[in-house]
């Protein structure tokens, strides 16, 4: 299996990494050497690797100033999850991008389920539910908090 995983340095990256089944051949491609804020060089990137897999990690993910820096909040969080989204199909890797509850405005008094309809409340919401519809139809999306 080979999986390229966007956000190794993350949280949520050095775990998958450190839980990959062996004998998988890693692919952890990091904000240093593909910023997702350049959408070609996310495709040119799943193109050249060719992964079987693609797991995305990584996320703009400054609440508080995605509020003055929404644009490139979108782009990373929205707009670059359609773009390998999209490389995913042309290569014939499965997707699946790791969200966050941020898509919901945090008022129901039980658990949400992944029917429940999304509310953001802030930029970083948006930005997310953005990327989520993005990758229907095309992989899994797997929210967390």
């Amino acid at each position: 299996m080979r999986a390229l995983i966007f956000g190794p340095d993350g949280q949520v990256g050095r775990a998958i990494i450190k839980y990959a089944p062996i004998g998988w051949d890693l692919f952890p491609v990091s904000r240093r050497e593909v910023d997702l804020s350049h959408l070609q060089k996310i495709s040119d990137t799943i193109k050249t690797i060719m992964p079987d897999l693609i797991i995305n990690a990584a996320a703009y993910t400054a609440v508080d100033n995605a509020e003055t820096d929404e644009d490139i909040a979108t782009i990373i969080n929205g707009i670059a999850v359609g773009v390998i989204s999209q490389a995913a199909k042309e290569v014939g890797s499965y997707f699946i991008h790791i969200s966050t509850d941020y898509i919901f405005d945090g008022t129901s008094r039980k658990p949400y389920t992944p029917y429940d309809k999304p509310c953001p409340i802030n930029a970083y919401g948006r930005s997310k539910l953005l990327g989520e519809k993005s990758v229907v139809g095309s992989g899994l999306v797997v929210r967390t908090s």
